[in-house]
């Protein structure tokens, strides 16, 4: 599948958006700013209209006076760009024409008296493109009228100016081509700084992979530094420096682990060489014979726990990595615990005190295979650990919605440094010492487990040498 760049896609985006931003502002403005200029030129016509109402006056009897000078509105005189008026009484008579007109007539609005004046686009008599106003007015009657005549009475009058729109045409024009150019301007100089501004802005995604380029199996002691990464970005440099942070404690696990190994595997393999040779240098001598054949057996039966345990927590890994959640009940979990150890219990005069919510169940939704082997491995611990006729205490509680197991025993030979040790593999206080039942895994494969299912598992040493070891787990449905 094709990779796509996010400076491409980025860039690409933005640069669509600026161009229809850019589209659609100038064609806004166009608009707005024709339809300004084209109210603006009809007010004027309007303007005009309505001062040239004020010139007719109605004299009755179907009668109309039209006080027009010429000299005053010159723009009515007959030329190029001359304006056009016409003013008609009621009954559609005209009453009077602009000199431009030349005896012609307004090819305006021919409809029904409005109380609204009418605004359209008009053909000039002079062939030109106009814009005509109309307005409908009752004219003022004279002053030598009867007095029982009524200004109602006068009938409505209509006044119609046209001006050549060419003026009007070059603005609107002037406009658009000004807001068309500065807009593309605008647009291609935004288009010309978005991939700078878009390499800048993605600049942090250039330093973080460059600082991940960097790391190597030989270099995870190093932290990728966020003091300058933006705020997008810190949550991603931490979850990547705890990454790093917990690779790098298992790589030292593992290295730990193999050296371990190689220590426990040394002193079988020592004995198991030196029992061969033993029984090379004198084959004739059956007693050496049967000497060598029993530290060679002895050494090969350690070196198969050894290798056992060693499938133990591989079994144990991978079983962390995939599990299903059961509901189960702690209390009798941890009861048929203590009742399998009794009996080792007793041979070491060991007081087992527990305690554990009365008359309560302890329903807890978690993997039951993995929490009877934490349970287990702390009580074994305690109990084979503890020095004789000392007192192992266990507690069993709940703190909300998580289940908390804690073992108390005595350890006169440990010091609050070896509490941070315990939980590594093949782990023993003396290290010198190898061989025997116990190889130092009970802690480790708890530690393995309680990081699966979320939990927390430490140690600690009090002043009086108590050793406690605290697991927490979390899934309590029930108390």
């Amino acid at each position: 599948m094709k990779r796509f760049s996010i400076r491409g896609r980025v860039t690409s985006q933005t640069a669509g958006i600026v161009l229809l931003v850019s589209v659609l502002s100038g064609v806004s403005v166009c608009i707005l700013t024709s339809r300004m200029l084209v109210r603006e030129f009809d007010a004027v016509l309007l303007t005009k209209a309505r001062a040239l109402g004020a010139l007719l006056r109605y004299e009755g009897a179907g009668e109309y006076e039209f006080e027009y000078h010429a000299e005053s509105m010159p723009e009515f005189d007959s030329g190029p760009d001359a304006a056009f008026f016409e003013c008609s009484g009621g009954d559609g008579r005209q009453v009077w024409k602009s000199p431009s007109l030349l005896g012609r007539s307004l090819a305006a609005d021919r409809g029904e008296p409005s109380t609204a004046p009418v605004l359209e686009n008009v053909l000039l008599p002079d062939g030109r493109p106009g814009r005509a106003a109309t307005v409908w007015f009752r004219p003022v009657s004279d002053d030598d009228l009867p007095p029982e005549s009524d200004v109602e009475s006068a009938p409505l009058a209509k006044v119609v100016v046209a001006k050549g729109r060419a003026d009007l045409d070059r603005s609107v024009q002037s406009v658009v081509g000004t807001v068309v150019a500065g807009t593309s301007a605008a647009a291609l100089l935004v288009l010309a700084l978005i991939p700078f501004s878009v390499r800048r802005g993605l600049g942090s995604l250039d330093r973080l992979a460059g600082q991940v380029r960097q790391i190597s199996p030989n270099s995870l002691n190093v932290r990728l530094e966020d003091a300058h990464a933006p705020e997008e970005l810190v949550p991603v440099y931490q979850q990547l420096n705890h990454l790093l942070s917990r690779l790098e404690q298992s790589l030292e696990r593992e290295r730990l682990f193999s050296a371990n190994v190689s220590h426990e595997l040394r002193t079988p393999i020592s004995e198991s060489k030196n029992a061969l040779e033993m029984a090379a240098l004198w084959p004739d001598d059956r007693e050496v014979q049967q000497r060598a054949v029993a530290l060679a057996v002895g050494a090969v039966a350690q070196m198969e726990k050894i290798v056992n345990a060693m499938l133990v927590l591989s079994r144990t890994r991978q079983a962390t990595s995939a599990w299903d959640d059961n509901e189960f009940d702690a209390k009798t979990v941890l009861q048929g615990i203590l009742t399998s150890m009794e009996a080792t219990a007793a041979e070491r005069r060991l007081q087992v005190q527990v305690v554990t919510p009365p008359d309560e169940r302890c329903m807890i939704a978690t993997s039951q295979p993995l929490f009877e082997s934490m349970i287990r491995n702390i009580v074994q611990n305690a109990i084979v650990y503890a020095p004789l006729a000392t007192v192992v205490r266990f507690s069993l509680t709940c703190e909300g919605s998580a289940l908390v197991f804690t073992a108390d025993n005595d350890a006169p030979d440990l010091d609050p440094a070896d509490t941070e040790k315990m939980f590594d593999a093949f782990w023993r206080k003396d290290e010198s010492r190898s061989g025997g039942e116990h190889l130092g895994l009970g802690l480790s494969l708890v530690r393995f487990c309680c990081e699966a299912l979320g939990g927390e598992v430490s140690a600690r040493l009090s002043d009086d040498k108590v050793l406690t070891v605290r697991l927490v787990v979390p899934g309590i449905l029930t108390r």
